[in-house]
């Protein structure tokens, strides 16, 4: 607020406030703030994806389609509304029109950051479904891109050689990644190393892998993805 107060035309200080609002589960004001700001920002793609994925929290997710669908955003940065339908399918568990989206979005754009973050989240739908080879070789397509994106397709990578079986090599990746994440993502990849029993903290939750427990502790939409991929329901 500070920050927004000192600069009052800053569009990542509208951003940020935002995503803290949203977060801490006042969604109410972050909607608000998000849909005053695209009044002047109309083709800011940071802030529909504020506004989409707050709607998604509130339960509206179809109303976060209706503002994608309507949007007028420059070319270079349409990519980011194709992966924001996509994360709004899956957390409407619509899986195969997500994976729809997702591949659409790779043979539509060429931009390399778009790459990373369809076949990362491809990749958990891979998982989702149960097909961890197949997520495995799009998480091993990631090799650049934004540091959350980039850290997201380790842990990616992490659940799909448990889910082959491959504990050595998942718990070795486990171990590098551990060093180098943030405290969110290290929260993730404890939470990871739990359910494939990875390090001594596998003893941590005995019900990690109860779709409720994980709700609680998973709560920011890229997150939303990690539950998908743990759930065990059938697509």
């Amino acid at each position: 607020r500070e920050n927004l107060k000192r600069f009052p035309q800053s569009i990542v200080s509208a951003g940020g406030l935002g995503i803290v609002l949203r977060d801490r589960g006042r969604l109410p004001e972050a909607m608000e703030l998000f849909t005053e700001w695209l009044k002047r920002f109309p083709d800011k793609v940071s802030l529909l994806h504020g506004l989409v994925t707050t709607l998604c929290m509130m339960g509206r997710a179809d109303e976060g389609l209706a503002v994608i669908q309507n949007a007028k955003v420059p070319p270079w940065n349409a990519w980011r509304l194709e992966w924001t339908k996509s994360l709004v399918l899956i957390k409407q568990q619509k899986i195969v029109e997500a994976e729809s989206t997702l591949k659409n979005g790779l043979g539509k754009y060429e931009n390399e950051l778009a790459h990373s973050y369809f076949n990362t989240y491809l990749g958990f739908v891979k998982l989702w479904q149960e097909k961890p080879e197949e997520a495995l070789l799009l998480f091993e397509k990631v090799t650049m891109g934004e540091a959350f994106v980039f850290r997201l397709a380790a842990v990616g990578r992490i659940l799909a050689l448990g889910k082959m079986g491959k504990r050595d090599d998942a718990a070795k990746r486990w171990k590098n990644a551990s060093q180098v994440v943030g405290p969110q993502m290290k929260k993730i990849l404890d939470l990871l190393s739990a359910k494939l029993e990875l390090s001594p903290a596998g003893n941590y939750m005995s019900s990690i892998g109860d779709r409720m427990t994980i709700d609680r502790e998973l709560r920011s939409e890229s997150e939303d993805l990690l539950v998908v991929a743990f759930s065990e329901t059938e697509p």
